[in-house]
């Protein structure tokens, strides 16, 4: 099980660059205790009941705050993206059992997506930059001398 505990996540914060640290933020408090059983509970358990145990343990989770679901995250797809995907997929459904609003998922989701806003813009900036405009622009001349795109344009 990774290691989730609040020291480990203040010194793995602490390495994230500005950027994702503006939508990780430093929430992590909440009750040890419950973290420790949940992670107690997963490592006695097959993948295959993780998806109901970290339901079952929903108030550890939403105490856990971003950082340590993030990492959480990252830690399940590593033990099961490659034997068992579906468990992956069901921690994060936002939908339950029940056909209700699972809330476990719809945390897990929030994270994933404000993670992805940051990343997102950083390969936007990292696209826009001075190399990359000017490779578009030569391609583009390229192109235009094409004898096929003179006759037929775009």
């Amino acid at each position: 099980m990774a290691d989730i505990s609040a020291d480990t996540m203040k010194a793995w914060r602490a390495l994230l660059p500005d950027d994702l640290k503006s939508v990780i933020p430093d929430d992590g408090g909440g009750d040890e205790r419950r973290v420790a059983d949940l992670c107690e509970a997963l490592r006695g358990a097959p993948a295959a009941e993780w998806p109901g145990l970290v339901v079952q343990h929903a108030e550890a989770v939403r105490e856990m705050g971003r950082a340590r679901r993030i990492k959480f995250l990252a830690w399940v797809s590593n033990q099961t993206h490659r034997m068992n995907p579906r468990v992956f997929a069901d921690i994060v459904s936002e939908d339950d059992q029940a056909g209700g609003r699972s809330q476990t998922g719809v945390l897990f989701v929030e994270d994933i997506r404000a993670l992805n806003e940051a990343l997102a813009r950083r390969v936007a900036r990292r696209m826009g930059d001075k190399n990359t405009f000017e490779m578009i622009r030569e391609a583009s001349r390229e192109i235009e001398n094409e004898p096929e795109f003179r006759r037929e344009g775009m």
